[in-house]
């Protein structure tokens, strides 16, 4: 099947043509990852549109060569950071869909554990179309749906008799400090993972989320007793970022320490960008009026014939 030595490859589901791919995974009994896989993807979290886990679109055993190998079947995705965030709205978007995502996972009792850059993905096809928009400028942020992946390291809470053990593992660096001691809180672990991959990636390289830093702080404290639940961090994060306009959505990345000169050339081409924008937003605000007008002047008209409506004869 072409998978020797390789843990995922791109396919083509032959019945309609649809871009796959397929993962080997090891398959024991109780196998964490497939059980969990499966899990979230039956067809009551799939109808959840807060569920941001990659589905699981087909599996099957290698009757062949080894049986002891189970191979998923999941849409074909792409790095996360691929293309890069090139706007303030697509950090927050970003943002969002991740806490959405784990706060969706913390609700049905599963805690991820490894939860890194590495863990993200995006769909091929939402990625598309957030180039294109980006490309024409009318859109205030992107389109793009992201996925968690890499369950190998969930742990189901429902299994187990404590809550002991569910802290992030720290095989891509992103640990929290209670991994050394007894003080495990449950779902904490995803909480400072996901808190410390904002921090690294987006609140400290920009200085456009200076708004965002009370969170993070909270989100990383070392007493995984003072961390908010991901429901709460997910409900902080809305009313903070509530505000932010479409110009402010729209706006590049600031570099923390970026220098004086190119500061300068990019400033200016993001206020062309968003002069070339505005014609644009004053016709969508004109059409959007005319429609509220024509809708109370036919909601006037309905009213005041009514009675000649309802009459029989």
């Amino acid at each position: 099947m072409g998978l020797q030595g390789r843990e995922i490859i791109d396919a083509i589901r032959i019945s309609d043509g649809t871009a796959v791919m397929i993962k080997k995974v090891p398959y024991r009994p109780g196998s964490r990852e497939v059980k969990i896989a499966t899990i979230l993807s039956s067809p009551e979290n799939l109808k959840d549109r807060r569920n941001h886990c990659i589905p699981i679109l087909d599996s099957f055993h290698d009757t062949i060569d080894d049986p002891r190998l189970v191979f998923l079947v999941m849409p074909k995705l792409h790095s996360s950071n691929d293309p890069h965030p090139k706007s303030v709205g697509d950090v927050v978007e970003f943002m969002r869909q991740t806490l959405e995502g784990l706060e969706f996972m913390h609700g049905r009792d599963i805690a991820h554990r490894d939860i890194s850059l590495a863990s993200i993905m995006v769909d091929s096809d939402t990625r598309k179309q957030s180039l294109q928009h980006s490309i024409s400028e009318k859109t205030n942020t992107n389109h793009v749906r992201y996925f968690i992946s890499n369950f190998e390291s969930c742990q189901d809470l429902n299994t187990l008799p404590t809550f002991k053990s569910v802290a992030a593992v720290p095989e891509r660096g992103q640990y929290p400090p209670e991994l050394s001691g007894d003080n495990d809180v449950p779902f904490s672990g995803d909480v400072f993972a996901l808190g410390t991959l904002f921090k690294k990636n987006f609140i400290t390289p920009y200085s456009n989320f200076d708004t965002l830093i009370p969170l993070i702080k909270q989100m990383t404290a070392r007493d995984p007793k003072k961390r908010p639940s991901m429901a709460v961090a997910r409900s902080r994060f809305e009313m903070l970022v509530r505000n932010w306009n479409g110009s402010t959505l729209r706006w590049r990345l600031r570099p923390t320490h970026e220098k004086i000169g190119p500061r300068f050339v990019r400033t200016c081409a993001a206020i062309v960008r968003e002069v070339l924008h505005l014609p644009s937003r004053v016709a969508t605000s004109a059409s959007l009026l005319m429609k509220q007008q024509s809708l109370r002047f036919l909601t006037k008209v309905h009213y005041a014939f009514r009675p000649y409506q309802i009459a029989t004869f």
